[in-house]
């Protein structure tokens, strides 16, 4: 339950079973939800069907390394962003990186070697990094605009797989609910056992 002076936001939770009826929702829930809906009608088909980029060796890469073209697309199960030559259909098992370590999208390319390579050619403002923990993919676009619409589509996805759901909020809440619950059953317990002491003490002192 929330109310109005807490949050503003009212949006149609209709696959919960709540009707097309716009209801009032907290801000975690409405930025969820709007994230869900576009990446479920726009972000995730893009990321699936993917696309061929220019694929640079990290900073992270053993040895010189060259500049590649790849196909870079979101594994079938979501879990991980993967890449591959064009005409295959199965990564090797390294050529990977798992969307719950992604740590940010920067609009740069991570080795120094591969930005001084696009700084030469002027082709700087259409690179962009999905950047790990452990690993970097370093990636240049056509043009600068497919490189926001790119960025945007990779940091929205990763936002929302790593983003909290109102279920599980929900549970932990429940959790909470129950254990302080008990707490307080506790404390109600000790002060009438207190009680019950005190009265005989009352009892037995006259």
């Amino acid at each position: 339950m929330i109310c109005g002076n807490c949050s503003k936001n009212k949006i149609s939770l209709a696959r919960l079973g709540q009707g097309n009826e716009p209801v009032r929702v907290c801000d975690h829930c409405c930025k969820h939800e709007a994230r869900r809906t576009a990446c479920l009608s726009q972000y995730i088909p893009k990321l699936m069907q993917g696309s061929v980029f220019t694929k640079y060796p990290g900073q992270d890469s053993v040895g010189m390394g060259k500049s590649h073209p790849r196909v870079v697309r979101l594994s079938s199960d979501q879990l991980s962003i993967v890449w591959h030559k064009q005409g295959e259909s199965i990564p090797k098992s390294t050529a990977s990186i798992k969307v719950n370590e992604i740590t940010g999208i920067q609009p740069n390319l991570t080795s120094q070697k591969a930005r001084r390579t696009v700084e030469q050619s002027g082709k700087n403002n259409c690179c962009f990094s999905v950047v790990a923990a452990s690993r970097s993919l370093d990636l240049e676009c056509n043009t600068p605009e497919e490189r926001d619409g790119w960025m945007q589509c990779f940091g929205e996805f990763v936002q929302y797989a790593k983003l909290e759901t109102p279920e599980v909020m929900r549970a932990k809440s429940q959790l909470e609910l129950d254990k302080q619950a008990q707490r307080d059953a506790l404390k109600q317990e000790r002060k009438e056992r207190q009680k019950h002491r005190d009265e005989l003490r009352a009892k037995y002192a006259k």
